[in-house]
């Protein structure tokens, strides 16, 4: 509850800055990427303590200059990439996570490579070419009717869609890749069933 309480005060403190004072947007931001370690190892902590299976609880157990030192390799792993270290980055911030995870005695490992993370990455992303040979053949027409709202409406379904796959196949591969014990956890989400089950949500909410 603390915690929750200290980030709620920091949102609402930086909301009002950026609201007095637009220029500090940018402090802003540098201040939240500088505390996401602290708030990782907090949020993932108080957790893991408050869960339990068949009463036998979690735990987590790390370092907080651990934590600043993974998470300063992925933003310079970002940064010198010009972003297409992402599924790397992001790899790593979940494998340092879930490999400091316990349940009762037993360590947790994840058995999940970079390598399948690009894999996810790459195929989600082919649901964009759509969107993309429509821009590029907009522009090279100049036709009026393929420009404006028809781009827009494409390029945001196309966007749907890569986010439904790459949720159906992250989850897969961080909760499949995890390994307690002598027991390896299965996770078999599929894009057509969770593209239904978003599909006929948000039908639900606009009826």
């Amino acid at each position: 509850l603390r915690g929750r309480l200290v980030l709620a005060t920091v949102l609402a403190a930086s909301f009002a800055i950026q609201m007095l004072y637009s220029p500090a947007s940018l402090l802003v931001l540098l201040a939240a990427i500088a505390a996401m370690p602290w708030i990782v190892v907090r949020s993932v902590a108080f957790r893991a303590k408050s869960s339990a299976f068949r009463n036998v609880r979690f735990g987590f157990s790390s370092r907080l200059s651990a934590a600043y030192a993974s998470y300063a390799r992925g933003y310079l792993m970002f940064l010198l990439s010009a972003g297409l270290a992402y599924p790397s980055v992001r790899w790593r911030q979940l494998s340092y996570v879930l490999e400091r995870l316990r349940f009762g005695a037993a360590r947790v490992a994840w058995r999940t490579s970079s390598d399948e993370f690009y894999a996810t990455y790459a195929r989600s992303a082919l649901w964009l070419l759509p969107a993309i040979a429509l821009l590029v053949f907009s522009r090279l027409q100049r036709s009026p009717v393929l420009s404006g709202t028809p781009v827009l409406l494409t390029t945001y379904g196309c966007l749907f869609l890569a986010s439904v796959q790459l949720r159906a196949e992250s989850a897969n591969l961080i909760y499949g890749g995890v390994q307690i014990g002598p027991h390896r956890l299965r996770s078999r989400q599929r894009f057509w069933p969770l593209l239904f089950i978003y599909l006929t949500n948000t039908l639900a909410v606009v009826a």
